[in-house]
């Protein structure tokens, strides 16, 4: 049986605003990209899992990258009186931990093979380091990449209880005197979002929960993308590209 070809130059613009089509697309533009994205993840359960916690995590709790911009400062405020608040954010963060762990990309360390030597100082276990440089060399992760962790207006509640406080000065801090931002090395960013996750935002909630600020979520959600992408080796890759196929 010979079956119908069709034109896509006759397809109804109609479908376009149909509720089904935007219920599944929120840009027709887009629809390229996750296409691309499924092809690269096809057959692989652990990122495809860390995919769906990360939409999970944006669908729980989020804000626009936009809104991070260093031009605009400070555009939230670190505190929200609502308890309901306090808990999305943490299970918003919670989730953006978990694609990092779907990815194998968390720390491993324990009570019989501490983090660091020096909690202070932020000096590293060399085995617990080298253990995590060796899973994200990888994916393409070495010692000069680098991420950077937004920090607005005063320093929060949750901010001042990291520890080790990691980073300097990113590079556009300069822009706007309520910008703060650190860079980071991965790991270095790694252990903020294990530290958010396991001493702020899981099991029964501290006092510290109630501080959770939209950057905080922000960051956890940020860096799980960023490990997501360089998994699947299109971290600032042009798929559009004419000879791409």
């Amino acid at each position: 049986m010979q079956q119908d070809v069709i034109n896509v130059d006759e397809f109804d613009s109609k479908i376009y605003t149909d509720q089904a089509f935007h219920s599944s697309f929120k840009r027709f533009n887009h629809v390229g990209y996750g296409c691309y994205v499924l092809n690269k993840s096809y057959g692989d359960d652990s990122i495809q899992y860390a995919i769906e916690k990360y939409k999970l995590s944006l669908e729980i709790n989020s804000m626009t990258p936009h809104s991070a911009n260093p031009k605009y400062g400070q555009m939230f405020d670190h505190y929200n009186v609502d308890k309901r608040y306090h808990t999305s954010g943490a299970f918003a963060i919670i989730a953006a931990f978990s694609a990092v762990e779907e990815l194998g990309l968390e720390i491993r360390s324990s009570p019989k093979k501490h983090r660091f030597i020096d909690n202070e100082k932020g000096v590293w276990n060399p085995t617990v380091l080298n253990d995590l440089k060796e899973r994200l060399e990888k994916i393409g992760i070495t010692q000069e990449n680098t991420f950077d962790w937004i920090f607005r207006g005063e320093k929060t509640e949750v901010e001042k209880d990291l520890k080790p406080y990691f980073g300097h000065d990113s590079q556009w801090t300069k822009i706007n005197e309520e910008v703060r931002d650190k860079t980071l090395t991965f790991p270095e960013a790694i252990h903020n979002l294990s530290y958010l996750r396991n001493f702020i935002a899981s099991h029964k909630f501290k006092e510290l929960t109630q501080f959770i600020s939209p950057y905080d979520i922000f960051n956890a959600q940020s860096l799980a993308r960023n490990l997501i992408l360089r998994t699947l080796g299109i971290w600032q890759v042009d798929i559009y590209k004419k000879d791409r196929i």
